[in-house]
């Protein structure tokens, strides 16, 4: 989707995009249930501004009509009978609803993964494979956290230190340049991107500027 008109945050709005996506996915996916997953798209949609969408409003009504079943970490607070009590009327709940909200969850899902086409890290793992050792960067530091889904990588090449980190679910790219003679920072780009070509646009604009220095 596109980014709207009031957004003044780009990258708190593209979290909030990649929150919704993941809630829309576990409900999808069967890994939370129609209760649980209501109560996130809800609060979800009122960050993004668009509780008014017919698909939030699906779960705000599901949200409202289910707000005393126990569900998620609650239940560390209910007592065994009481829950196995709830729990009928929680299982003839969630299958009542589970095919509407399945259905919300799958067009939310569409419309909120502004992610969808690539993944950064990846992106930039490869451009780094392929050039790196043609341009002859010599490799510090290269890490890839899967859990946060981060890459990190440093090189150095005669004076300069370079410094990447890429971060998918922020949809964030940094490249930092550090000449070590002087203490000047000739290149420094950083925040969100939109697309892969602004990603790979960066990187080439790196690539460039290092031979430009030679």
């Amino acid at each position: 989707m596109d980014r709207p008109k009031w957004v003044r945050n780009e990258a708190e709005w593209r979290s909030d995009c990649n929150a919704i996506v993941r809630s829309a996915r576990d409900l999808i996916d069967g890994r939370k249930g129609v209760i649980e997953s209501a109560r996130a798209l809800r609060r979800l949609g009122q960050k993004v501004r668009a509780d008014g969408d017919p698909d939030f409003t699906l779960f705000i009504a599901i949200d409202s009509e289910s707000d005393s079943f126990p569900v998620g970490d609650e239940r560390k607070n209910w007592a065994l009978p009481a829950l196995e009590h709830e729990d009928v009327k929680i299982g003839s709940f969630e299958k009542a609803w589970r095919g509407q909200a399945v259905n919300a969850a799958r067009r939310l899902f569409d419309k909120y993964n502004v992610s969808a086409k690539f993944d950064v890290c990846d992106v930039v793992a490869n451009w780094l494979d392929s050039q790196v050792t043609d341009i002859g960067w010599r490799e510090s530091r290269r890490s890839h956290d899967h859990e946060i889904d981060k890459l990190v990588a440093c090189y150095e090449i005669r004076n300069l230190v370079i410094s990447i980190t890429a971060w998918t679910q922020g949809n964030c790219l940094d490249i930092d340049v550090l000449d070590t003679r002087t203490g000047a920072i000739p290149m420094c780009c950083a925040g969100p991107y939109d697309t892969q070509g602004e990603v790979l646009a960066r990187l080439n604009g790196l690539q460039e500027m290092i031979r430009a220095a030679a």
